[in-house]
């Protein structure tokens, strides 16, 4: 890897582009949800929608830049119906970029959605649908006539799942269909049961038949349902499906599964065969039901009656104050062949399939966004040094960012980055198979993430010379077998990956293959290294209560797993010979896959001639030539588990998959490593660490692992020249909060809030300040609790005392008409807001 470029990147994440205390308030053009398109996009005049913000600015890129080009939004919900496309036309320069930001203080929304306001839904009367609710939700569920309120399209619930859900770098994914979003949550299509899987029962006619059995009756009650579907892991417990029914024989107990049709064939490139996913069906698997009216039950389940358009939701408590949206629109941005575009502060939400497509992208940036409320995904980035950076993501339908680009054969790195952002709560819709980042090609970077709670993977990697690096991942894999957090399989050529100083905790599942008819679970891993990958380096990671094993080395050869430290876990690490296991057809695969990069000259040879030296082996099914250095074990039941794959019982207990691994200065079991503070999860060694009487120990640093805190940008201004109130606007990361926020010594925490996309604000009142000039001191905290260095406003001079206001009626709120509301009520416009913005509206920008 090199290096340098890494440390540029984590440069731009600690040197953010606006100083504090110095927010800039100028731009080339504005957009407001009341502006108008027939404006000049001034200040004063601003346009409404973002699309003529793009012409206005195509027109100074066609002119010749000579200036970075900014446009900002003022608060308010911007929809889109169709996704804005952006080309070469829109494009900055090395030298000067163009940036679509947020108002400074100010939220903004770019949404793919149509809201419904509360009142619009009502309780159900119709006697037909009271029967077919359950007793307990008949008087709890409420409706809304969709159609009555513009709101005609709900597209189409697809096949879903491992082998149906290939993640954004694929066009053969399908969006998602209509979907309920509440407070910025997506509901939950009903289901039954619950939270708990049934079993299947019976697989009559075999695993590759579109049928299977179940037991009991209840679904006896969906003998008027009109589409209901199913979702399980059918065979292996590392995939899944999501699948229609044909129909329900309840005489039988057979639920007969709707075969793909040749309309699904030809559109999203499926086999006739997969219909129930990818290995067919076996008795005793876990599975649920969806889709069904009848089992609407608890709070935040709906479903949607597709033929009358009625959607029927059981309302969450906050239901009746709460932002409530359907989503319509597939994406809201494609960017072709844009570059040096950066959006900023911008919150992105309800859509059906992806937030945005970059496409042969350079330097495109998403910087300090929130990405939430997306069927699919947020989006792919397919390009050169282009990526996500500082954001907040969460409720994504399946994998949330693809990551492709450089050059394989001259392994030329690409630099598209997902850093320093706060992952969670995604693949609810799609589980298996779906992860926080798919990386591919060359030279990806991920790294100071925090990501948490999905059903399946954090990062799926492909192909060369990334770097996964300082995130702390934890609460993945929780409804899988035999997977891992950080995963690569299949490909000898995919090598010269780092995983390095990542923290890897409570990796668990809770699907236990037991329960459902196998003898041996596999279990969850950290880093899986799986089908004889090849040559890759795990380095400086601390895995911490996994599941089954800290790295599983799944037959192959020349990885390097040094320096880590691994507690609590089944087994530190894993080796098995499944390359010998393997059929003439699937390593002749793996030759094929080197074929087109000439891996015995250079720059391949170079790289890699641990691999060119493969066509020289005689054995190059063997798992040879790994190297273990330098670990550090605690509380774990085997050091080295040995696999059977490939192996006979004899050579397992011989030790002979273990003769594979080069080991060197390891201490396999201690009885204490010295962890500082392990029951708050601060596992940075202590001094007196027996880690550190290994020879060349090198410090994890343990401290820097996660997102990175930086201090709010923020600026304070009087609300008008006569009230003792101040408005505050400011700047942090969306997954920040406030920590602590004084003024003058006293404690203003309470004042101020974090919007959802990173925006600071609030109204502080002075009536207790006792100095002048005054300065805000706040810190902010990531969400494990820790906290930045203090941010500091800009000096402003306040009123001091109690009988300041000119009608000396000490209430210190006087303003010019007197009427006691602490406002300047400036009725000629006159440049007297509270930032001096000339935008006549005495709010500092804040809203408030």
């Amino acid at each position: 890897m090199r290096f340098p470029i890494f440390v540029a990147v984590i440069l731009t994440l600690c040197c953010p582009a606006l100083a504090a205390a110095q927010l800039a308030v100028s731009a080339d053009f504005y957009v407001a949800p009341d502006g108008d398109d027939v404006g000049d996009g001034s200040r004063d005049e601003p346009f409404a929608t973002p699309a003529r913000a793009q012409q206005a600015v195509r027109e100074l890129v066609a002119a010749g830049l000579d200036h970075a080009v900014l446009v900002y939004f003022r608060e308010g919900i911007y929809p889109f119906d169709a996704p804005l496309a952006f080309d070469v036309t829109d494009s900055g320069s090395e030298q000067y970029g163009v940036t679509y930001a947020a108002y400074p203080g100010e939220e903004v929304s770019f949404n793919g959605g149509a809201r419904l306001l509360a009142e619009w839904f009502a309780p159900v009367t119709d006697a037909a649908i009271l029967d077919r609710l359950l007793p307990e939700a008949r008087d709890e569920v409420l409706v809304v006539d969709l159609p009555a309120h513009g709101v005609t399209d709900y597209g189409e619930l697809f096949r879903r799942g491992f082998n149906f859900d290939n993640g954004p770098l694929d066009d053969d994914t399908p969006p998602a269909g209509l979907e309920i979003f509440v407070n910025g949550r997506p509901l939950q299509l009903a289901r039954y049961p619950n939270d708990e899987y049934l079993r299947v029962a019976a697989a009559p006619g075999g695993p590759e038949t579109l049928q299977f059995r179940y037991s009991g009756d209840r679904p006896d009650r969906w003998t008027e349902a009109a589409d209901p579907w199913f979702y399980g892991h059918w065979n292996a417990f590392w995939a899944d499906c999501f699948f229609p029914v044909q129909s329900i024989d309840t005489a039988t107990r057979t639920v007969n599964i709707k075969p793909i049709s040749e309309e699904e064939i030809e559109r999203w490139g499926w086999n006739e065969g997969d219909a129930w996913g990818n290995y067919g069906i076996e008795p005793s698997r876990p599975y649920f039901a969806l889709n069904l009216l009848e089992e609407i039950d608890v709070p935040g389940e709906w479903y949607l009656d597709r033929e009358e358009g009625l959607l029927y939701v059981y309302p969450t408590a906050d239901f009746a104050t709460a932002d409530i949206f359907v989503s319509l629109a597939d994406e809201l941005l494609q960017l072709d062949g844009a570059a040096h575009l950066t959006f900023e502060n911008l919150t992105f939400e309800v859509v059906r399939n992806m937030h945005f497509k970059v496409s042969d992208g350079v330097d495109v940036a998403f910087h300090r966004c929130t990405f939430r409320d997306a069927g699919s995904a947020v989006g792919r980035v397919i390009g050169e040094a282009s990526g996500i950076d500082s954001s907040h993501i969460y409720g994504i339908g399946g994998t949330v960012v693809g990551l492709k680009g450089g050059d394989r054969y001259d392994l030329i790195e690409a630099e598209n980055y997902l850093t320093n952002s706060h992952i969670h709560d995604y693949a609810f819709y799609a589980r298996m198979g779906t992860m926080a980042v798919n990386v591919r090609g060359v030279g990806q970077i991920v790294a100071h993430n925090l990501i948490h709670d999905a059903p399946h993977m954090a990062v799926l990697f492909k192909e060369n010379e990334h770097t996964i690096e300082s995130n702390e991942i934890f609460n993945l894999c929780w409804d899988a077998d035999d997977a891992g957090t950080i995963y690569v399989g299949r490909d000898w050529g995919a090598r010269g990956t780092e995983i390095r100083h990542n923290f890897i905790h409570h990796i668990n599942s809770s699907l236990h293959p037991w329960q459902f008819g196998e003898l041996v679970a596999e279990g969850v891993h950290g880093v899986y290294l799986d089908d004889t990958s090849c040559g890759n380096y795990t380095v400086g990671n601390v895995f911490y209560e996994v599941d089954k094993r800290g790295v599983m080395i799944g037959g192959g050869r020349d990885n390097v797993v040094e320096n880590n430290i691994m507690a609590n876990m089944n087994s530190a690490l894993f080796i098995d010979r499944r390359g010998l296991a393997r059929t003439p057809e699937q390593n002749e695969s793996l030759w094929n896959k080197l074929v087109p990069y000439n891996v015995t000259e250079p720059p391949w040879s170079t790289y890699y001639p641990e691999l060119a030296a493969m066509y020289d082996d005689p054995t190059p099914y063997e798992p040879d030539n790994n190297h273990v250095n330098r670990n550090m074990a605690h509380e774990r039941l085997f050091w080295v588990e040995q696999g059977f794959w490939g192996s006979s019982v004899w050579e397992v207990l011989m030790g002979l998959p273990l003769s594979f691994l080069i080991f060197e200065d390891n201490l396999p079991n201690v009885e204490d490593p010295g962890f500082v503070d392990e029951a708050n999860l601060d596992l940075s060694l202590r001094p007196d660490s027996p880690a550190y009487t290994i020879p060349g120990w090198e410090e994890i640093p343990f401290s820097e692992i996660g997102l990175i805190l930086t201090p709010p940008e923020l600026e304070i201004a009087l609300a008008s020249d006569k009230a003792a109130v101040i408005q505050v606007r400011g700047i942090t990361d969306p997954w920040a909060s406030i920590a602590s926020a004084t003024l003058d010594g006293r404690d203003v925490a309470a004042s101020l809030t974090v919007a959802s996309n990173g925006m600071i604000r609030g109204t502080i009142d002075l009536s207790e300040v006792s100095q002048s000039p005054v300065v805000l001191e706040v810190v902010v905290a990531d969400p494990k609790g820790r906290t930045s260095d203090a941010g500091f406003s800009n000096e402003l001079d306040v009123p001091v005392g109690d009988d300041d206001d000119t009608n000396s009626d000490d209430d210190a709120d006087d303003d010019t008409n007197g009427d006691d509301d602490a406002v300047d009520d400036d009725a000629s416009g006159d440049d007297d807001d509270a930032f001096g913005d000339d935008d006549n509206d005495d709010d500092a920008g804040c809203g408030c």
